[in-house]
């Protein structure tokens, strides 16, 4: 699939992402190694539990990560010449070993640049969690992380 172009993307638009993640603890275990994490509530059930969480507590740029690719592409996948920058990131909920994460994208800004050969648009995305195999409900379902996406797009 290829994502939307600049014009394709007026503010406002929101996006469904149909994808679902699962977080696995390989995936999450091979994530903190990449990243040189050692934190023990990220990677050990008993320090998790310790720490207040049901278990290992998933990283939150883990998340942040999965929610970006969900977005990919009915969004930028193909079309966009760099990503400028993540705002306002928000994790409101634990995110744990097993749990499926959704995401939903909104438009809420875009310009053109000041040589006015090219567009920047920023997307509010909001990642929720759900339970494996459940039908994703934003409307029930919590929001584990949230930030803003700023893109710069070809005119």
């Amino acid at each position: 699939m290829v994502g939307r172009t600049y014009d394709a993307l007026p503010v406002g638009t929101v996006i469904e992402h149909p994808r679902t993640h699962r977080i696995t603890e390989t995936a999450h275990r091979h994530f903190c190694e990449l990243t040189d994490n050692t934190q023990p509530f990220h990677l050990d059930a008993t320090a998790g539990e310790a720490a207040g969480f049901e278990g290992i507590l998933v990283h939150g740029l883990y998340t942040m990560t999965v929610a970006v690719g969900l977005s990919v592409p009915e969004t930028t996948e193909e079309t966009i010449i760099a990503n400028l920058g993540y705002d306002n990131v928000e994790h409101p909920r634990p995110v744990s070993i097993g749990d499926e994460l959704y995401a939903r994208t909104e438009v809420i800004a875009r310009r053109h640049t000041s040589d006015e050969e090219r567009g920047i648009v920023t997307m509010h995305i909001d990642t929720h969690r759900t339970q494996a195999d459940a039908t994703p409900d934003p409307a029930e379902d919590p929001v584990v992380c949230r930030f803003d996406r700023t893109a710069l797009f070809p005119l």
